[in-house]
Order: structure tokens, then C-alpha cells, then sequence
């Protein structure tokens, strides 16, 4: 009963006759000046220079006038410079348009992604998968072109959460081994067998794109002991895009790049 009585008497009575010691509590609302009403500060955004590609390339495909009529030449790279497997392109020229200037950029191209990508070969004073694989603790300086294929592939490795990833090369060397020892002896049954499972496990311990150290600033890698680099699946089609971009630099209209089965088209 008491308790009701109280209650009801602060209820009548009200907060308003409470005091605040606003000295002793200066935090409190009641202490607290009425507030100023504050100017509102635009930010603005920052302005991003649009990119003028025809001013940059102004003898890009898309800068210059449509051909009202075209030829088709058709090309295949060399052997030696076509990642072991076969690249073929088909070129859709206008008049004044001459198929050896585009082979030509084709063979310069592929040469160096072929030479700088190779796992298996090494080539007088280029820096390549090899050279990365062979000492793979020490910091190695690469060339524009492989440390961007790198950083790309690094990246496509976030994108399909882990399932691309070019630090496989210990555990993809043990399938290769146990393929061409199969190949050598004719397909033999008694020679043609799948990898053991502790074999597998044993190099999977050297894969993990976290070893894998980049520095933008020197352009150069640096990797942890046992790792070594696998860059086959991805090598000709990116290969592919960055010759498809030469190509409509330099006018050419419409093509087709056929790398390995990776294919682009364009015009």
C-alpha cells in the first residue's frame, strides 16, 4: 500500500520540481544548452576525368568509320610459340589493311606470354614461371606482362573462392609425372596408374596462395619453400584478350582468336 501511495504522489507531484545540480552533473539533459541548429556542409563528389579512348588510340576500331566491304585472312601461329597447343585467328580486312601486319603482332605477342608463362623451359636472360619454381625463396624481378598475368590470376583466385589457383603446380606435378610415364610406355596397363593419396596429400602442403609474396613497387615475387607456380590455365586466354586488344588498337575491325579452345571474337 505504501508502495501505491508513493508512486501515485510522484505522479502527481511530477518530475518539473526535481531540481538537477547542474554543477554536480553537468552532463545531464536538463543541464545541457538548447541545441544551435548546425549548417548543413555539402560534400562535393570527387570529379572522375572520363577516359577518351579515341584520343588515347585514334586508330581504334571503334574510332574509326565501318568497312563497307572486307577480305578474310586466316593465320596460325607457330609451333614453338603457341603454348603447345594450336592458335589460329581469322582476320576481316579492309582495303588498306595488310594480314602481315597483324601476324606480326601475333608472333610478338604470343612469343613472350608463351616464354614467360612456361613452367617446363628456360630462355637466355627472361625470368619465368621456371626461374620463379626453380628458387622459389628468392625475390625474383619480372617483366610487366607476368607480374600482371600473376596479379590477375591472384585475384580470380578471391573471385572463385579458391577453387582457381595457381599455386596447385606441386600437386598437378604429380599427375603430370604419373601421365608421361604412362605415355612412354604405350599406354601399358601395368605402367598407367592414378596417384596415391599420400603422394597427393604430401604436396598439397606446398599449395596456398598466402605464400605467395607480391610487391607492386619492384614488380617482383617472392614465394615460400616447396611452393612453385602452375599458370596453364589461364595463360592462353588471357593471352588471347591482351592480342584482342592489340588488334582493335591498331583498326582492325573484326577477328576471331582461337587459343587452345579459348575464343574470342570481336566486330
Amino acid at each position: 500500500m505504501k508502495k501505491l501511495v508513493l508512486i501515485l504522489t510522484l505522479f502527481l507531484v511530477g518530475c518539473e520540481y526535481y531540481e538537477v545540480d547542474c554543477e554536480k552533473y553537468p552532463s545531464a539533459t536538463v543541464c545541457q544548452p538548447e541545441e544551435v541548429e548546425k549548417p548543413i556542409i555539402e560534400i562535393e563528389e570527387p570529379v572522375v576525368p572520363e577516359y577518351d579512348l579515341c584520343e588515347e588510340y585514334p586508330g581504334h576500331a571503334e574510332c574509326i568509320e565501318p568497312f563497307s566491304s572486307y577480305r578474310i585472312s586466316e593465320y596460325s601461329l607457330p609451333s614453338e610459340y603457341s603454348f603447345d597447343t594450336f592458335v589460329s585467328m581469322r582476320f576481316y580486312l579492309s582495303g588498306d589493311q595488310h594480314p602481315n601486319d597483324y601476324q606480326s603482332i601475333a608472333i610478338r605477342l604470343s612469343q613472350k606470354y608463351h616464354q614467360l608463362s612456361n613452367k617446363y623451359d628456360a630462355y637466355e636472360g627472361i625470368v619465368n614461371v621456371r626461374t620463379i619454381n626453380e628458387n622459389p625463396t628468392e625475390k625474383h624481378f619480372l617483366e610487366p606482362e607476368l607480374y600482371e598475368l600473376i596479379k590477375f590470376s591472384i585475384a580470380n583466385y578471391e573471385t572463385s573462392k579458391g577453387y582457381f589457383d595457381i599455386s596447385i603446380n606441386p600437386v598437378s606435378t604429380v599427375w603430370h609425372d604419373y601421365r608421361v610415364k604412362c605415355e612412354d610406355y604405350y599406354f601399358n596397363d601395368f605402367f598407367c596408374n592414378l596417384p596415391t593419396e599420400e603422394e597427393l596429400i604430401e604436396s598439397s602442403q606446398y599449395v596456398g596462395i598466402e605464400g605467395i609474396t607480391l610487391n607492386d613497387e619492384e614488380m617482383s615475387i617472392q614465394m615460400l619453400e616447396g611452393m612453385s607456380l602452375d599458370l596453364g590455365a589461364v595463360s592462353k586466354g588471357y593471352f588471347a584478350e591482351k592480342l584482342a586488344e592489340k588488334f582493335a588498337q591498331r583498326g582492325l575491325r573484326a577477328f576471331i582468336i582461337n587459343a587452345g579452345g579459348n575464343i574470342k571474337t570481336y566486330g
